[in-house]
Formats: C-alpha cells, structure tokens, sequence
C-alpha cells in the first residue's frame, strides 16, 4: 500500500531544508553553547541562564520562519508570448498579497534552465487590483519547451539570524521556437508553382469552342481568338485561365544519423547543424503558406510534426521536435492528401547534412515530378561530398556555412534558381 503523505508536512520539509543560519545566527549559538559551558567550569548560574537565552533565540527565529505564512499570488506573463532562440523576451511577475495586505520587501529568485534572475521586490500594498510588478530579459540559447519558476522569495525572522528560501506559485510553461525569419518574395517563390499556376482549358480534338466566351465590354482586344470569331460571326474571346494553387514540398532530414556533430550536454541542442536545418526548413514552409502555396512537409526520420494549420499545435511540434533514430516520418503540411496523392507538380526543397544512400534514395523518390529541386546543405564536415552527389542528381545545391544566416541561403538559393532559367 502506498504511504500518503501529509502535504503540510512535506511542505514544512521542504522549507526545513532551505533554511540557513546566518553569521549572525551562528554567533550567536557558539556565544550560547560557550556561555553554558562556562556556567558549568566556574559555577556561575547566570552564565547558564545566558547561554540558554542565546541558544534558544536562534531555534526560535527556525521555528518562526518555519511556521511563517507568505500568502502571496503571483501571474507571470511572457512578451512576445511565444520565445525564439537567441531573442530577449520579457517575463514580467505580477505579484500580489491577499487580503489587501503589505508586500514585504524579499529578495526573489525565478528559476529559468539559464539561470535564477532575480532583485528585490519593491515594497507596497496590493489592494483592489494593485500588485508589485518586477520584469527580466530572458534569452533562450535553444528551442524546446521549458519551465519557469515556481518564484522563490527569501525570508528572514526580525533578528536576522535565519533565513530560508519561500516557493511562491507555480511553474509556467514557455514555448522556443528556432530561428524563424521573414523571406523575401524571390525567384524562387515564383518558379516553385509554374508547372501548376496555369493551365488552359482546352477541347480534344483541337476544338476551340470550349475554351471561348462571346465578347464582353472591357476584355482585351489581345484575347480575341480570331479563328472562333470566324465561325461565330461574332467577336470570341479565349476564356480566363484556370488557376490552381501551386504546390511545393520540403524535406527535412530529421535522422540522428543525417548529422555529425552531435552533442549529449544537456544545456545544448542535440546538433548545431540540426537546429540550422530546422531555421531554414520552417521559414521557408511558412514563406510559402503564406503565400497561399500547398506545402508538403517531410521528414526523413520519424515524422514528428503537425500539419501548418492549426498554426499553435504546428509551432508546438516544432519547438519539441527531436533527431530520430526511426526512418520513413511523414511531418506536417496543409492537408496532406491533396498533395501526397500524386507526386508533387512543383518545386522540392531538402535541407539536410549529409546525403548517404539512404538519404538519396529518399529523396529521389520525394522528387519525383517536381522542379526546380533545391538542396540546401548545411554542416561542414560533409558539405562538400553532399554537394557533389546531389549536384550529380540534378540537385541545385546550395551550402549553409554555420555564420550565414536563413535570409542569406534564401538569396542564393533564389540566385542558383535564376542562374539555371537564364541557362
């Protein structure tokens, strides 16, 4: 049978532990135990009196803080909402007392996986709906979902001689993204969908009456389709083109393999390579959702991300997205079955480190009716040899040395693709 424990008493265990006996505390002990030593080697019954005084005072200030009450509420909010790596967001604490009561001045403390930031709590009273607010900058060095707090206060009996660290509230979660940057509308935008932006309604046999309407004030005179005209007798025009949404799919290698600089630390990302493939993967199927673009996203490893809509659940999944150790994912995209139920008409965007057989075998397949097929190689290591084999397969490659930024590769990609229309 399990054992239950009282909350209030693992509570005053908790706060047990976090005490410490100031300097001053101390001293006044040693004085103490001193003072009832004396009392016994010269006799003098005064010095045991002394030295019980001064030894039971600091038990007693223990015993204050141990029982003493903090009823304090603390709301902690995050500006931008959503954090991204490398980029300050603000944590403000709004913290309050109930029953309209004084906020001490406490030393406080809010526990972050970067560090405890933390000052002195301004004095005041938190009647109505006033509260003591404090602020910080938070910088995430990676993504991920983390926790902040509980707040911790420190709080002391009135002589000084203890002091013990107080939890406040409750831990608050905070969502990091990676890098995501805002692209620029380039050439390669453009090209992504031409094989699926237009099409021409046409009748077998060569027959034009299907793809013609009489004339309308306002059409231009470029779209009179004279052969019609001729037989009508009237003016015909050719009719609007059918547009249909242009379609582009992205390929992440999210193989634990695919990359090799990992890293076991805690305080690290799994692959500094990994997370840049991660920055330029989501801009770029952001950029083209954006742009009203159907976007295929894949994984090589196990698929792991959400479909881009609802945006919250897909950000969620990106900030929590892991190396796999398992092949053959399928991540997100805006809904899959219209794209994945043929191959793809439009462009084909990998982003990877290092090209193996499995790895091109993959991505040969994923390729499949889809041009212009761009490969973005990120890492060192390996840069060179992935290029070179993906450049055999008619991959326009472009590398990603770790000091470029997601923009960057984004302009040369766009310049690769323009340098092979213009061939």
């Amino acid at each position: 049978m399990p054992v239950r424990w009282n909350p209030l008493a693992v509570r005053l265990a908790a706060r047990l532990r976090s005490i410490r006996i100031t300097a001053r505390g101390v001293a006044m002990l040693s004085a103490g135990a001193a003072s009832v030593v004396g009392a016994y080697w010269v006799g003098l019954p005064e010095l045991l009196y002394l030295g019980a005084f001064t030894t039971a005072l600091p038990l007693a200030a223990v015993t204050s803080v141990l029982l003493r009450r903090l009823e304090l509420r603390v709301v902690r909010s995050f500006t931008p909402a959503v954090a991204n790596v490398g980029r300050p967001t603000t944590v403000t604490l709004r913290i309050s007392a109930e029953r309209g009561m004084v906020v001490p001045r406490l030393s406080w403390s809010d526990p972050t996986p970067w560090g405890d930031p933390g000052g002195v709590l301004p004095r005041g009273h938190t009647g109505g709906d006033e509260g003591v607010t404090v602020s910080y900058l938070l910088t995430p060095p990676r993504r991920g979902l983390f926790g902040v707090g509980p707040l911790r206060v420190e709080v002391a009996d009135p002589f000084g001689l203890c002091r013990a660290m107080l939890r406040v509230g409750e831990e608050s979660p905070v969502l990091v993204l990676p890098v995501i940057e805002p692209l620029a509308v380039t050439a390669l935008s453009a090209a992504v969908g031409e094989g699926r932006m237009s099409s021409v309604q046409r009748a077998p046999g060569g027959q034009d009456d299907l793809s013609t309407r009489e004339y309308r004030t306002g059409d231009p005179l470029r779209r009179v389709h004279w052969g019609a005209t001729a037989r009508h007798g009237e003016l015909m025009v050719r009719q609007e083109e059918s547009v249909s949404h242009a379609e582009v799919r992205i390929v992440l290698d999210t193989r634990r393999r695919g990359y090799r600089d990992l890293s076991c630390l805690p305080d690290r990302p799994q692959s500094e390579a990994f997370e840049r493939a991660v920055s330029v993967a989501i801009s770029a199927a952001l950029h083209f959702s954006r742009l009203g673009y159907a976007v295929d996203l894949v994984e090589l490893g196990a698929g792991h991300l959400a479909p881009l809509t609802p945006t919250p659940a897909f950000l969620r999944s990106v900030a929590t997205l892991e190396l796999s150790d398992v092949d053959g994912g399928r991540g997100g995209g805006a809904p899959g079955k219209a794209v994945t139920r043929r191959a793809a008409s439009g462009a084909v965007i990998a982003v990877l480190e290092n090209a193996d057989a499995e790895a091109m075998g993959r991505l040969a397949l994923l390729r499949v009716g889809c041009s212009p097929a761009v490969a973005i190689v990120v890492g060192t290591a390996s840069a060179f040899t992935t290029q070179n084999r993906l450049a055999a397969a008619g991959w326009d490659c472009v590398a990603m040395p770790p000091e470029a930024t997601v923009e960057q590769v984004w302009q040369a990609a766009a310049a690769r693709s323009r340098a092979r229309n213009v061939s």
